[in-house]
């Protein structure tokens, strides 16, 4: 029988470890397509973790890069492809044909026959990491990517 606790009995082992700012070893350990929580568009999901020994105890970083939908207003839709891109070339995949792209709709799809989750899992980069306010007021880090 598992024994009756509260969360005081804990301390800190499961509270965010945050990174410091700096350049990480970086590396993507899951990567899912993923419809968004309105449904309304596909984006991918993916875990980042800290690589080698000046990170291995951090908060692993939670990154959903979201695919521009059919009719998308332009200017989000730049935002999006430009944090795709850069998200893509920062891993090593700035070559490589994963995705579809209308620019008449400015619709963004995985291209059929690509299983994107397996071409991001286990790409790693070298990344500026910052800490910010998160929309929910807890403080995270961030990936800062290069300017294409």
């Amino acid at each position: 029988m598992a024994p009756i606790v509260s969360a005081a009995d804990f301390g800190d082992e499961f509270v965010d470890r945050l990174a410091s700012e700096g350049e990480y070893d970086l590396r993507i350990t899951r990567a899912e397509v993923k419809e968004t929580k309105k449904k309304d568009r596909e984006g991918l999901n993916l875990m980042i973790v800290f690589d080698g020994a000046d990170g291995a105890d951090k908060t692993p970083i939670n990154e959903f890069l979201v695919l521009p939908k059919r009719g998308e207003e332009k200017k989000t839709a730049r935002i999006f492809m430009q944090r795709l891109i850069a998200f893509s070339k920062a891993f090593g995949l700035g070559d490589i044909k994963w995705f579809e792209y209308d620019p008449d709709s400015r619709e963004v799809r995985v291209a059929p026959g690509i299983d994107a989750a397996s071409l991001f899992t286990g790409q790693s980069a070298r990344l500026p990491v910052i800490i910010e306010e998160g929309s929910d007021g807890r403080e995270r880090n961030r990936i800062v990517l290069p300017r294409s």
